[in-house]
């Protein structure tokens, strides 16, 4: 059996040294022994080994604590490591579909055929009936700046101009629409509190004429601006006329009774008279609590609006009128409801809510309602498509 040089045991040492050595001292023809086989692994600075000479190397002893710290870094690292997977997955999952997409784009650029479409000039190829709501006018109410906190003032002379603005502004917005639309019947529903009279025992120091002073007034205007209509357009003029609950004369209102009670039928029957001779107006006095106007198929229900009550609630008028309707409804159908009195300028699409000419005043301020500008509503029903379209506030700058 050859002798093995020192180098080369060395050699075999260090190569083998992960074995035990007593298996390194067989390679080695058992030249050495393991106790000098470990002594020369030693002076080589190889790893020290187990006691006994084994293969296993000793590795540093390590505490409960410490070895769980390291186990839930590991745990952390495996759990990062599939969340990083994932992600990577996903983006690699969307980078792919964006390149798909952009490969569809590209190749389909040069295949674009767009149509072109050709101006067509407006034809009046439709009809349509105008309605103007006119109420809560409050025309001799008096509204001092200093009550509102400078949000609102209202007199003889606002109240005036209002009423003039109201009749123009109709005027204005007739010769607009009819632009687009053939246009030859405006309704003018007026429909009550166009005085505020003594209702409320403040009214008595607020009112600025007696009512039946107010009622003259207020039938002044009404006339001044009826002919207004007549001698700036050609249309029809058809006006529902419903008595509001300030004009009454009695102390509660009297469903049953209430136009004979009321200032407002004064107006009323005193400009159908002055009018009676003019072709082009007609007057629909209604002594029920609603009245309805047929155009065509779609019917309008007219009334003041005060036989429900909403009290400013939060979710605003539309679920007190829609309850109200409901029951309305078993009687008689409308495709709309126009109404006033609660000085509030709505479109709930199967209703309208006016707003009022007086405006924000002390009352609501104390009651706590919202604030509200002076409006009044103009709208167009489509008589074709039978539906409400273009529905406009008019405003008051005064």
């Amino acid at each position: 059996m050859k002798k093995l040089s020192e180098s080369e045991i060395a050699n075999i040492i260090k190569k083998n040294w992960h074995i035990s050595n007593p298996k390194i001292s067989k390679l080695i023809n058992n030249q050495k022994s393991a106790s000098t086989i470990s002594r020369w692994g030693s002076k080589m600075g190889l790893p020290e080994k187990q006691s006994g000479g084994l293969n296993i190397l000793k590795l540093p002893k390590t505490s409960v604590k410490e070895q769980i710290e390291v186990d839930k870094m590991e745990n952390s690292m495996r759990k990062d490591k599939g969340v990083i997977d994932k992600k990577y997955k996903s983006a690699i999952s969307r980078i792919v579909d964006l390149e798909n997409q952009i490969d569809i784009i590209y190749k389909t650029k040069d295949k674009i055929n767009p149509t072109y479409f050709k101006y067509k000039p407006i034809t009046k190829d439709t009809e349509s009936v105008a309605v103007v709501l006119a109420s809560d006018w409050h025309i001799e109410e008096q509204v001092k700046i200093e009550w509102t906190n400078g949000m609102n003032e209202y007199n003889l002379d606002i109240a005036k101009r209002c009423s003039e603005i109201f009749f123009q502004n109709t005027v204005k917005l007739l010769e607009k629409e009819a632009h687009s639309t053939k246009i030859d019947t405006l309704v003018l529903a007026l429909l009550g509190d166009f005085i505020t009279n003594y209702l409320h025992d403040e009214n008595v120091e607020t009112c600025l004429l007696g009512p039946a002073d107010a009622i003259c007034f207020a039938q002044e205007l009404l006339v001044a601006g009826i002919q207004y209509l007549l001698d700036n357009t050609k249309v029809k003029i058809i006006i529902p006329c419903h008595v509001g609950n300030h004009s009454r004369t009695t102390d509660k209102v009297h469903f049953s009774t209430e136009s004979g009670n009321s200032w407002e039928t004064v107006i009323y029957k005193n400009m159908q008279l002055w009018f009676k001779s003019q072709p082009r107006v007609t007057f629909l006095l209604s002594k029920a609590y609603i009245s309805y106007l047929d155009l065509g198929g779609y019917t309008i229900a007219f009334h003041h609006g005060h036989g429900f009550r909403f009290g400013g609630a939060i979710g605003g008028i539309t679920t007190a009128v829609v309850k109200w309707r409901d029951k309305t409804e078993q009687a008689r159908k409308a495709d709309l409801y126009c109404f006033g009195h609660h000085h509030t300028q709505f479109d709930g699409r199967l209703f309208l809510a006016n707003g009022s000419m007086i405006g924000y005043g002390a009352r609501a301020q104390a009651l706590g309602y919202a604030y509200e500008p002076r409006s009044q509503t103009f709208f167009l029903v489509n008589l074709k498509y039978k539906r409400k379209t273009v529905v406009v506030p008019i405003l008051f700058a005064v």
